[in-house]
């Protein structure tokens, strides 16, 4: 059996809704993409993300969301993660294409 040492949630931010992919890596260093969901950009939306991440990730691993900063949109969602003690990174749109560049 695989042992997973990080786990993700990578959320594409737009003004009406949150694409969210779960994954994570295991000890073999295989990335795994294994639920995706898409949510309403409100605060129902997130209480439901928060959820969907709970029911579909390990309880005793953190899990890091990771989302594009998109304008103002992604703002309310961060401090909602964030004050509920979740781990966030918020990525300028620059950054990501560059490292997707390296690859």
């Amino acid at each position: 059996m695989q042992h997973v040492l990080k786990q993700a949630c990578g959320i594409d931010v737009s003004k009406d809704e949150l694409v969210v992919t779960l994954g994570r890596l295991t000890d073999t260093l295989k990335v795994e993409l294994y639920a995706r969901k898409t949510f309403p950009n409100t605060g129902t939306g997130f209480t439901a993300l928060q959820h969907f991440v709970a029911r579909h990730t390990l309880a005793d691993l953190p899990t890091r969301h990771v989302m594009e900063a998109t304008g103002c949109y992604h703002e309310e969602l961060a401090f909602f993660l964030h004050d509920r003690g979740a781990e966030v990174s918020v990525v300028l749109p620059n950054r990501m294409s560059a490292y997707l560049r390296t690859l």
